[in-house]
């Protein structure tokens, strides 16, 4: 699970400001039969606000600008000054 930083934030898309983020099952495929039983389902994570399950959007505050989930996870990690 992605976490944030002083920079980056996630805010809630139904307008409920920061939040916290939580993983839900995102159904992508339903395999039945004729007759309508359930053959197959296939989903994959997807993530959502934990405040009222809607989408999230990655707030970056050093370009006061939406970011994506790629930049919160591919960000460059600190160098370590060798002593």
């Amino acid at each position: 699970m992605p976490t944030t930083t002083p920079r980056f934030t996630f805010n809630c898309s139904n307008g409920c400001g920061e939040c916290a983020v939580k993983l839900r099952e995102f159904e992508t495929s339903c395999e039945e039969t004729m007759s309508g039983d359930l053959i197959a389902r296939h989903s994959e994570p997807e993530i959502v606000a934990a405040c009222c399950g809607a989408s999230v959007e990655v707030w970056d505050s050093m370009h006061e600008d939406t970011a994506g989930m790629v930049d919160l996870v591919n960000r460059p990690k600190p160098r370590k000054d060798k002593a």
